[in-house]
């Protein structure tokens, strides 16, 4: 007998259960958010303050439980995976509107005191000095010294910006390369003859 596939959330038929931290075949990230962090049962609110090593309300409150692979430290509610800095700020300081970032104002991911979290726009959170973002767009010359500017600047479909120069020099070597296994092969295949 064939086994029933069962459905996401969204009816979508994508993968639910163990791929679930995959976000969902379909891709409805949606599905595992919690909407009102202030509806968490008390039981859970609890369970989630015992992984908090707490000091002065001025100090960092370091999680001790699950981190993500980025750093982040995770708490799970029923299934679903939540970022722990996001969750004690919500809880205690409420929802985050559309369109803006938590950021750490102290640079530690770890740190879940609500104190040391801003809600700020997310394209300033990108730019922020200490995010990967940041760093990079701050960047006004590639590894090699040329300028990120005019005709040398190219900007890929992910938004990444690659220096023309270095671009084409890449291209030039593979191309010698392949030019130099094909001529090899070449010599090869006649010495063979």
């Amino acid at each position: 007998m064939r086994r029933k596939r069962r459905r996401g959330p969204c009816g979508c038929g994508g993968i639910y259960g163990a791929a679930w931290a995959r976000w969902n075949n379909c891709g409805h990230r949606k599905h595992f958010m919690i909407k009102d962090f202030s509806a968490v049962e008390p039981k859970a609110m609890e369970r989630f303050w015992k992984k908090v090593e707490k000091g002065p309300a001025d100090s960092c409150w370091i999680w001790s439980g699950t981190k993500t692979t980025r750093g982040y430290g995770q708490f799970s509610i029923k299934g679903t995976s939540i970022r722990a800095h996001r969750l004690a700020y919500e809880a205690t300081l409420g929802p985050i509107p559309d369109g803006f970032d938590l950021h750490h104002r102290c640079i530690n991911k770890l740190c879940v005191n609500p104190a040391h979290m801003g809600v700020i726009p997310h394209q300033e959170h990108v730019k922020e000095a200490n995010s990967a973002g940041g760093i990079h767009g701050a960047k006004t010359h590639c590894p090699k010294g040329h300028p990120y500017s005019g005709g040398n600047l190219i900007i890929t479909k992910q938004g990444e910006r690659l220096c023309r120069k270095c671009r084409s020099e890449i291209l030039k070597r593979s191309r010698n390369k392949a030019k130099d296994a094909a001529a090899m092969a070449k010599l090869l295949q006649e010495m063979e003859q």
